[in-house]
């Protein structure tokens, strides 16, 4: 049995006409590097140590580092200029783009925020004092009373990023008291990290006891099967061009397709065996001879079903606000 779904309309308008200008061609040597040049960007401040200091980045999200809040590898206290990354993974294309995608133990999660962060004096890593935490008032990405605050590896680009368990923290809903309780833990690993989420801001309050790779979020509980796409309208499609993706719809969650233990790319055909059953979007993007394509399918899937996905030409510009105008 076969289904061929096809583009919102609207969008769809949009990029057809966009597309036909001269002035948007634009080429690219392969997948990966369409990749390189979307990546997220980070936000690095430079301020004195022994100071600390407090910012607020492009997205929003106020950063308090308090101070002498830092030690070298060998756990002297650090003076002197250092530099702070924060790099903020909030949008479904931030997800996409950066490739870290909110999945714990196999399973999908709603999104939050995700955020990378990083100390560095003479290029060299830092560690947090101890006793010491930075603070962050985060834009919310999502809201759900069952969000909990997980932490990742400490370098900023990894194959892969699986979330594992959440970290025992404290959380609770709106303003009351976060204590988390614990005695005679190490300080950086974050156990002395919590978070609360502030309703009349729609913000989280977030404060961490260690460096790299944090995220807010929620288990999601879905159903899983088996589904296959194939992407059409394009010849020369493989695993090396292709990548695939599910976009929760209301949910704040990319799913990779046809990737890892759970999928496979064997020409323009997507085989995926971990497919969730919710109202989603899924999207096709390939550079095939330096030509960016793009498909997108509005469909809740179901067993067994083999959809076609029509490939079209699109500009980077143009793919992004497709992507971040996904219901």
């Amino acid at each position: 049995m076969k289904k061929i779904i096809y583009s919102i309309a609207v969008i769809s308008a949009f990029i057809l006409t966009s597309c036909e200008k001269e002035e948007d061609k634009e080429s690219f040597q392969s997948l990966d590097s369409f990749f390189e040049n979307q990546e997220v960007e980070s936000v690095v401040k430079s301020f004195n140590a022994e100071e600390g200091v407090q910012f607020t980045t492009n997205k929003g999200t106020v950063v308090t580092i308090p101070e002498n809040a830092f030690k070298d590898q060998n756990g002297a206290l650090v003076t002197g200029e250092v530099k702070f990354k924060i790099k903020e993974v909030f949008s479904t294309s931030d997800i996409i783009f950066s490739e870290v995608f909110p999945i714990a133990n196999g399973d999908p999660l709603n999104s939050g925020g995700e955020f990378f962060t990083e100390a560095l004096q003479g290029g060299l890593n830092l560690n947090l004092a101890e006793g010491k935490d930075i603070k962050m008032e985060m834009p919310a990405q999502a809201e759900d009373p069952n969000m909990e605050l997980f932490f990742a590896g400490e370098e900023e680009f990894i194959d892969t990023i699986d979330w594992g368990n959440p970290i025992d923290t404290g959380f609770v809903w709106e303003n009351d008291t976060n204590n988390q309780g614990w005695v005679d833990e190490a300080w950086g690993t974050g156990l002395y990290s919590g978070f609360t989420f502030q309703d009349a801001s729609g913000t989280y309050s977030i404060n961490i006891d260690r460096l790299g790779w944090g995220n807010i979020d929620a288990f999601l509980y879905v159903n899983y099967f088996d589904v296959t796409f194939n992407c059409i309208g394009v010849e020369g499609l493989n695993a090396s061009n292709l990548t695939v993706y599910s976009v929760f719809k209301d949910q704040n969650t990319v799913w990779p397709c046809g990737e890892g233990y759970f999928g496979s790319i064997d020409g323009n055909v997507v085989s995926e065996s971990h497919l969730a059953d919710v109202p989603m979007n899924v999207l096709a993007i390939a550079v095939v001879n330096e030509q960016l394509y793009y498909g997108i399918l509005d469909v809740t899937p179901e067993q067994g079903i083999e959809y076609d996905i029509e490939m079209q030409t699109i500009t980077s510009e143009d793919l992004e606000v497709l992507i971040n105008n996904l219901p």
